[in-house]
């Protein structure tokens, strides 16, 4: 079995045993957790449990695959445009 769909069918599984709800709570809460270590970290040490350094390369590379996966979409939305203006 693929990752990516066994993934998915676990997280459907979760989603059924916990609850749509009680699922966005605990990803709230992880993602609380995380933004707290961070700032915690930033705040109180010189080592870093990220390099922020590490952030700018992560968003450099989130923003290119972003880029990567809007132009076919943007070409696909004027492309039907174009048509519907002629009329095809």
């Amino acid at each position: 079995m693929k990752e990516g769909l066994y993934m998915e069918k676990n997280y459907c599984a979760v989603i059924e045993l916990l609850g749509e709800t009680n699922v966005k709570l605990l990803q709230d809460g992880i993602r609380e957790i995380i933004l707290d270590r961070v700032k915690e970290d930033l705040e109180q040490s010189y080592e870093y449990l990220l390099i922020p350094d590490d952030f700018q390369n992560m968003i450099a590379e989130i923003i290119e695959e972003c880029k990567q996966e809007i132009k076919p979409m943007i070409k696909e939305r004027l492309f039907e445009k174009a048509l519907s203006q002629i009329n095809i």
